[in-house]
Order: C-alpha cells, then sequence, then structure tokens
C-alpha cells in the first residue's frame, strides 16, 4: 500500500482591504507546510484576494495583483517543495462576475487547471457566477 502526504493549510478568513497581507500569510504557512514534505498541500476557498469579498463592486475598485502574478508565487512554492497546490481564488469572469475556482499547480510550477465552485451558497451567489450545470438525473437517462 502506497501512501500520499497531504498538507491541509488553515487561514484566518480576510477581507480585501487585507489581500497583500492575506497573500503573504499564505506563502509563509506554504513554506511551513513544505517543511513536512507532502505530495498535495491544499490551501482555503478564496485564498486570494479574500475569502470576505464583501461585494462586487468592492472587488472591482480594490488594487489586486493580477491572477497570473499570484499563480506564479504559488508555482514557485509548488517548484520549491516539489508538490501539488490547490489554492482557491476568485477569478474575473468576461461577464464580469467571478469564479470562485481553485487552481490545481504541479510539482514543476505549472497551473494544470482550474475547477469552479459547483454548488454557491448564500450571498456567493452575489458576485460569482457559476458557470457549470450538472445534468439532473432525468437528463442522464436520454
Amino acid at each position: 500500500m502506497s501512501f500520499i502526504g497531504i498538507a491541509c493549510v488553515q487561514l484566518e478568513a480576510r477581507g480585501l482591504d487585507d489581500a497583500e497581507e492575506a497573500l503573504e500569510r499564505a506563502l509563509d504557512r506554504l513554506e511551513e507546510a513544505g517543511r513536512y514534505r507532502p505530495e498535495i498541500i491544499l490551501l482555503p476557498e478564496c485564498t486570494y484576494p479574500a475569502y470576505y469579498l464583501h461585494s462586487l463592486d468592492a472587488y472591482r475598485r480594490s488594487r489586486l495583483r493580477p491572477a497570473e502574478d499570484v499563480l506564479r508565487l504559488f508555482g514557485e512554492s509548488a517548484r520549491r517543495h516539489q508538490a501539488y497546490i490547490a489554492v482557491g481564488l476568485a477569478r474575473p469572469h468576461p461577464s464580469g462576475r467571478l469564479r470562485n475556482s481553485v487552481a490545481l499547480i504541479d510539482p514543476q510550477g505549472q497551473v494544470l487547471g482550474f475547477h469552479d465552485k459547483l454548488f454557491l451558497w448564500h450571498f456567493d451567489r452575489e458576485w460569482f457566477c457559476l458557470l457549470y450545470t450538472s445534468p439532473s438525473p432525468r437528463d442522464r437517462q436520454k
């Protein structure tokens, strides 16, 4: 039997005003988790820019790093620790709304892909869009 080491990083839920501080904290915690040499490091939903977005308008007014820069930083960490990293991000969508996504980054620091949250709870629907709808059981039978 094989074992896979997984490190789950817990972070304080922060608001948009603390996006840079939250990013620094997440990267620091990745360094801490990487010392245990896990194969996979998991970070929370909306690690960047914030768990508390306040409003879509507040997000749009915020001065945030481009997603490519944030992904590059997490990619550098993945490469340094030779681990897969799954990190939650709020990502812009062409509709003007956001996607609540997780990015999977491989041990070489490359983004393998994204998966968007499928179940938007309560206030999530105020700023996140649901891009995928699974077929109903009735549709699957056709």
